[in-house]
């Protein structure tokens, strides 16, 4: 459930409003215009409200007239009312009379004095007519209350038909060319190269269709006299998962038949390319090599599925549990068959004078780590390679033959 809106009373900050430029200018353009602007008109639970950063509403109060307009922005509902009451040209009577005409309150409450809940009411609209026609419209001069209450027109219904544009900010259609740039930077991510334009207008087509499908609203702009002079569509966002899956869908796409060395020696790296080596790592550890073409098809498989390289990994080692039972506890315990493989392949390698860059590639390791009835030992496996014709040209064979040369010699006397 969304959070209530919340009033409390927080800083103030005031500001003359210089419509021609100069240093007020550019304090408006930090307080409401831009992504980062201090205030925004947002909506929660249907109603619209400014806010600022934290989601509080707040109120935009104007005073004064002509080139002395000021503004300041209050969380303060209290503060707001008593600024508007105090300012207000012919003080509270005139004020109740404005709000009366406007269509705020209606003649009962008028006549009753209730007035409070239709200027609260005015004090909101003021505000996000205020901050959307600067944010939106371009305009750079905020209108008094006394000019704003004149502008409505009454509907008759106790309420107004308001000039302004009502735009919900967070359900804007997504705009082609950001639409372009986000599947441009996540190809650029998973593929090492820059997205081309089918795949630019497939994810945009895709989003905007989903945009479209998740709920039409048409958003009217009028003017002071509550003609409309303008018309927008505004489709529900897309949820993150949704959004991530569109994206995802023009990956896989483009993995389809695509060279793995393409993927493999771009300069600007990329995700699949990761994805290929921990996959091909793996399969290295639990005896099952891969190639890379192997390992992509894999990917493309997997590819957009939430820890698809983990599982794929747990696959790899459970298959090693049944192809090399005689190291199951080992690696159930969280070891790898290269673990155990490298220690022979760094016997044999020591034995012959040779190097092994890849242990689960010798018949003789494999042989050792496979043989029916458990493990070969290693003094066996060190006797196996001592039986193996190169080791006659070791050093290690050269040294022990002289040595059982000399001791036959000293046996028969032929040295002291």
């Amino acid at each position: 459930m969304a959070e209530p809106i919340q009033f409390f009373g927080g800083t103030s900050s005031a500001v003359n409003i210089n419509p021609s430029g100069g240093s007020a200018t550019s304090l408006i353009d930090s307080d409401f215009f831009g992504d980062n602007a201090r205030y925004q008109v947002v909506t929660k639970n249907g109603q619209q409200y400014v806010a600022d950063k934290n989601g509080y509403q707040h109120f935009v109060i104007i005073t004064g007239s002509g080139k002395n307009i000021k503004y300041q922005v209050t969380g303060d509902l209290n503060k707001a009312q008593a600024a508007y009451i105090k300012n207000f040209p012919g003080g509270l009577p005139a004020l109740k009379k404005a709000l009366l005409k406007s269509g705020y309150i209606k003649q009962v409450e008028y006549d009753n004095n209730n007035y409070i809940g239709g200027l609260v009411n005015a004090i909101s609209d003021l505000s996000i007519q205020s901050v959307q026609g600067y944010a939106y419209e371009g305009k750079t001069e905020f209108a008094p209350m006394s000019s704003f209450l004149m502008a409505q027109k009454p509907t008759g219904t106790g309420g107004t038909s308001k000039a302004g544009t009502w735009k919900d900010t967070s359900t804007d259609l997504t705009d082609k060319g950001d639409a372009y740039k986000e599947i441009n930077d996540y190809i650029l991510d998973n593929l090492g190269r820059e997205a081309t334009q089918e795949e630019k207008d497939a994810f945009y087509n895709d989003i905007h269709a989903r945009e479209l499908k998740s709920g039409v609203q048409t958003v009217s702009t009028r003017d002071a006299t509550g003609k409309i002079t303008k018309t927008q569509k505004l489709g529900a966002p897309v949820s993150a998962d949704e959004r991530i899956g569109a994206l995802n869908t023009v990956v896989k796409k483009a993995l389809d038949g695509v060279d793995v060395n393409t993927i493999l020696t771009s300069t600007k790296g990329s995700k699949v390319a990761t994805d290929i080596a921990k996959l091909q790592k793996a399969a290295a550890d639990y005896g099952q090599p891969m190639t890379a073409a192997e390992a992509l098809k894999k990917v493309q498989e997997g590819f957009g599925m939430a820890d698809y390289i983990a599982k794929q990994t747990e696959r790899l080692r459970l298959n090693s549990m049944t192809m090399f039972s005689n190291l199951k506890d080992h690696i159930n315990n969280g070891g790898t068959v290269k673990d155990i493989a490298d220690q022979y392949a760094l016997i044999k390698a020591r034995k012959l004078g040779i190097a092994l860059t890849d242990s689960m590639a010798d018949k003789d390791v494999v042989a050792a780590i496979t043989k029916d009835g458990g493990l070969m030992s290693t003094a066996d496996f060190t006797r196996q390679m001592q039986a193996n014709p190169l080791w006659g040209q070791t050093e290690e064979a050269h040294g022990i033959a002289a040595n059982f040369a000399d001791t036959i010699l000293k046996s028969f006397g032929f040295m002291g």
